[in-house]
């Protein structure tokens, strides 16, 4: 069986989501995506 990893996402990970996921935008789209949609949510996660 694989092991599975839980983190905190980081801007760094945008890299890896516009090559896996959304890669019919630009990096600097996905980017922007992560900083409006995903960062203002993180104080609900705590």
């Amino acid at each position: 069986m694989n092991e599975v990893t839980i983190r905190k996402m980081t801007l760094n990970d945008t890299n890896s989501l516009w090559q896996n996921i959304f890669s019919g935008n630009l990096l600097e789209e996905v980017k922007e995506r992560v900083q409006k949609r995903v960062f203002p949510r993180k104080a609900d996660w705590l």
